[in-house]
């Protein structure tokens, strides 16, 4: 005998006139969830739309509506002649009751998962804070919107006369073809736009060059104290740590030829030491290059802020002495420009390495964001860019200045330091014991950011200190915040009283 469906009716459905949803809306979503609670069955023979709408006061396209949705999804079905009956739900799991614990979810799972949750930083996930003494924040207050708002006006205007289908993976070719000019120029990087890759920020390309030139358990040389996100970039795939001391003048290659003389990839920052400062002279540049053309050594420099040097030229790039293409070159706009661009480049050495990573690229998100490409196009090429750059030079050295002068007034008890004329932060050495966690929660409290080079550093940290960012916060911020810090520290580390 066939199992009649049973009718029911819909008492539990409440329409609420001052809900800001549609009633159709309210009415899915109503019979959604009893479907899903199971207070309605499989099989229940559902009331007449007309029925329906006369019960809630709606009109029945409003019904017929809900249901519509209902049926797409699968919630319902509908046979001619007999109604609408609730389909079986045995695949889905029942919402859960009032006073029920939920299941818990399955877990992403693995090595690669392991070796992520060890390296990822909070900080790096969550929104950056604007406050003093935040790093690797530009001055957002000298930035020309105005300029940058009548060229992305100009290029949404004519956006019809562009190519708005896949672009190539490596980049708006205008876009490369200004960034090789400028390299060429002011940088002496040997390169053309048939080598430059576009990418999403300087972090997708240090997974880009993770991933094709690094296998698991290779060795890779890493500042210490260095970029954290180079280096967990590489651990997360399998690299093995080699950590190389920095002296006054930046990497220590003799150690590092000596020590881990088998490593596969070295990640320096020459032109400006990150994060303590420092420029790698001539002679140990050449000595690098001489091993990585011996050892075949690949070599990725990220030259993130050198053109932020505020006296005398910027450091010519390592990469314009490699003759040998071992030399992966990185650049980004997140420094002199914002970070939110998300836009950086790659050079590398020749056009077989370029159509690796070029192909890594498109499987990967298969191209950076056109529009954005094209605006900085007319930015750099209309000279907006070298304006600025010259704008920033100007301003981050008087704020540089105004940090120091501050320092040695209020706080040369405590912390030594040396005028680095480069860059975006200052690094800071404790000159006594500190208690550094005290001391960042402290800062935290007054509205201050910290970063302890610790972070920074792998295993113990040779010289402890502070970071202190200054580019971002005009002159009298500046002034205030070390004032602020010298409270803190006098307040955790009083000074012994001179009888």
């Amino acid at each position: 005998m066939s199992r009649i469906s049973r009718q029911i009716s819909l008492p539990f459905i409440r329409i609420d006139r001052r809900d800001a949803r549609p009633v159709y809306e309210q009415l899915y979503e109503g019979m959604r969830e009893a479907i899903l609670n199971g207070r309605l069955q499989p099989n229940d023979r559902l009331p007449a739309t007309r029925l329906i709408a006369e019960e809630l006061g709606v009109s029945r396209n409003i019904v017929v509506i809900a249901f519509e949705q209902l049926l797409m999804e699968g919630y319902i079905r509908s046979k001619a002649g007999a109604g609408s009956f609730v389909e079986a739900m045995d695949a889905i799991p029942p919402a859960p009751r009032a006073g029920r614990r939920p299941l818990p979810g399955r877990r992403v799972e693995g090595e690669f998962v392991r070796r992520l949750n060890e390296v990822v930083l909070q900080r790096n996930i969550d929104r950056e804070e604007t406050a003093p003494f935040q790093t690797s924040q530009p001055a957002f207050d000298a930035f020309p919107f105005a300029v940058w708002s009548k060229l992305a006006a100009r290029v949404y205007r004519y956006l019809d006369f562009q190519h708005l289908g896949y672009e190539d993976a490596a980049g708006a070719l205008p876009l490369r073809e200004a960034i090789a000019d400028h390299l060429r120029v002011n940088r002496g990087v040997e390169c053309d736009a048939s080598r430059i890759l576009i990418v999403n920020g300087t972090q997708q390309a240090l997974f880009l060059a993770a991933q094709l030139l690094l296998q698991p358990g290779d060795q890779f040389w890493i500042d210490d104290p260095g970029y954290v996100n180079a280096r967990f970039t590489f651990l997360l795939h399998g690299g093995v740590a080699c950590p190389i001391p920095v002296t006054g003048e930046g990497t220590d290659i003799d150690y590092a030829c000596q020590r881990y003389p088998n490593a596969r990839l070295a990640y320096l920052t020459p032109s400006h030491q990150h994060p303590v400062g420092g420029t790698l002279p001539l002679a140990q540049r050449l000595k690098l290059l001489a091993w990585a053309r011996d050892r075949r050594l690949w070599i990725i420099e990220d030259d993130y802020d050198s053109e932020l040097r505020y006296r005398g030229k910027p450091i010519p790039a390592l990469q314009g002495l490699d003759a040998h293409g071992n030399v992966i070159y990185i650049g980004t706009f997140s420094k002199v420009l914002f970070p939110a661009l998300r836009v950086a480049y790659m050079v590398l050495p020749d056009q077989a390495v370029f159509q690796s990573f070029r192909s890594l690229k498109a499987l990967n998100d298969r191209q950076s964001a056109i529009v954005d490409q094209l605006i900085l196009t007319d930015f750099i090429k209309e000279g907006y860019f070298h304006r600025h750059l010259r704008k920033m030079r100007s301003i981050y050295s008087a704020r540089l200045q105004c940090l120091l002068e501050e320092l040695e007034t209020h706080l040369s008890e405590y912390l030594s330091f040396t005028d680095p004329a480069a860059g975006m932060h200052l690094a800071v050495y404790f000159k006594r014991p500190v208690d550094e966690d005290r001391l960042l929660q402290a800062a935290a409290d007054k509205g201050l950011i910290l970063l302890s080079l610790r972070e920074y550093t792998i295993g113990a940290c040779r010289r402890p200190g502070i970071l202190l960012g200054y580019s971002s916060f005009p002159e009298d911020k500046i002034r205030q915040a070390v004032r602020t810090l010298k409270s803190i520290f006098s307040s955790l580390h009083p000074l012994p009283k001179i009888s």
